[in-house]
This record gives C-alpha cells, sequence and structure tokens, in this order.
C-alpha cells in the first residue's frame, strides 16, 4: 500500500489534554477518551490513532463540550520518538501493524 491509503492506515501518537469546568460534561468527554486511550494525567489522554480515528474521536468529545468555557487541546506525534516521560505514569505501548 502505498501513498494516501498508507498515511490513512498510519497510527500516531495522539496527546489529548482537556479543562471542563461542569462534573457531567467532564465524566461525558471522560468516558469518550477511555474509549480511544490511557489516562497518563488526570486531564490528559495518549492514545495510538489513525487520522481517520483522531477524527471521530475529536468529534465525539467536541459533542461533550460548551466550548465558551472549556478547552480541549489534541497534539498529534508523528515520530514517537520525540516524547521524552519522566518520573511515574511511563506506559508501555504494544507495536501495532496493520496487515
Amino acid at each position: 500500500m502505498v501513498g494516501k491509503e498508507w498515511f490513512m492506515m498510519t497510527q500516531y501518537l495522539t496527546l489529548a489534554i482537556y479543562d471542563v469546568a461542569d462534573d457531567k460534561r467532564r465524566n461525558k468527554l471522560v468516558k469518550v477518551m477511555e474509549y480511544y486511550g490511557l489516562r497518563v494525567q488526570e486531564s490528559a489522554f495518549e492514545a495510538m490513532l489513525t487520522i481517520n480515528q483522531c477524527s471521530r474521536m475529536i468529534d465525539r468529545a467536541l459533542d461533550c463540550l460548551d466550548l465558551e468555557v472549556d478547552s480541549f487541546r489534541v497534539y498529534v506525534i508523528r515520530n514517537e520518538k520525540d516524547v521524552k516521560t519522566y518520573g511515574i505514569g511511563d506506559i508501555e505501548r504494544d507495536d501495532c501493524y496493520v496487515i
């Protein structure tokens, strides 16, 4: 597979962080985020996602938020080797191969 198809199937380390003012909205968002990734901090999740999965995650997350008072940021990290972790909370990731 080459070109666009390969790009769409490649998984990238994705970091999502949020600040949600309301407990009910925050709990809804946490359920969405737990579906896609692992909580690594109180308001931060990491996931290995394709571009399509990331788009779906963002759409579902935005349905939980009031953008007048909440914030939600997503970082797609194309080279996982650029990420350095220190201290507690280091997580092991399995390599994922799509055949």
